[in-house]
């Protein structure tokens, strides 16, 4: 589907790799806040550019996200 990377690797672990790094930096519960959103320890995650609804949304997929790969 991809082609190698000069390392070896594929873009699609690349992908993979970042998502995991991301799951490893930021520590849910996932708030947000003046529509930014942050982690547990009020680690910038991201600035959702919509509604506060819309953000609110997104801090709870992405502890849901959170759960699912990384819960205990």
């Amino acid at each position: 589907m991809f082609k190698d990377l000069p390392s070896g690797e594929t873009h699609c672990d690349l992908i993979a790799d970042a998502k995991q790094r991301a799951l490893d930096l930021y520590n849910p519960p996932f708030q947000i806040d003046l529509n930014r959103i942050y982690d547990r320890f009020g680690v910038f995650v991201c600035e959702p550019s919509v509604k506060s609804e819309s953000g609110e949304l997104i801090a709870e997929a992405l502890n849901e996200y959170w759960e699912k790969h990384n819960g205990n």
